[in-house]
């Protein structure tokens, strides 16, 4: 073989050698785009979500929403007085108590009423607040309050 062919193979291999390297580099690169456009995508702002949760709070009877045993009526809006306790939140949004501050923490108030609760101990300091106007059963009477619900996301948590 001559030195020419020797040549030409070596400068082919470094060719192919660099080429290969641009092009797995161009790869990289636009699965890296994708994944992070795709992120954006679908991204979900912490507040939103809180807000979605917070939903469960008013409008279902397992939480603290006024269900009519008799016609098995649900009453969006409406607090149940009697249902409004620390362990009936337990039962609403369950927060494990070791691995809680990885969650979103609500602590609950009826501003009339003067009543808290909170869904776990992790719940420190409010990151935002919702004021929901809501109607309050106590017995067979109602009356008009605010359900402030305060929410702890996970940005604004640090572990103990």
């Amino acid at each position: 073989m001559s030195e020419e062919g020797s040549f030409d193979i070596a400068t082919k291999s470094i060719y192919w050698m660099i080429a290969g390297f641009v092009i797995l580099m161009l790869i990289l690169v636009f699965t890296v785009l994708m994944i992070n456009y795709k992120s954006k995508l679908l991204h979900v702002p912490e507040e939103q979500q809180a807000q979605f949760i917070s939903l469960r709070f008013m409008n279902i009877p397992e939480c603290f929403a006024y269900g009519d045993s008799r016609s098995e009526r649900v009453y969006p809006g409406v607090i149940d007085l009697s249902k409004f306790t620390q362990e009936q939140m337990k039962r609403c949004y369950p927060v494990p108590e070791e691995e809680g501050y990885k969650e979103i923490n609500f602590e609950l108030e009826l501003r009339n009423m003067g009543r808290k609760i909170k869904s776990s101990d992790h719940y420190k300091i409010a990151s935002f607040q919702l004021d929901v106007p809501v109607l309050v059963k106590d017995g067979e009477a109602y009356s008009s309050d605010t359900l402030i619900i305060k929410t702890q996301t996970e940005l604004f948590r640090r572990p103990e």
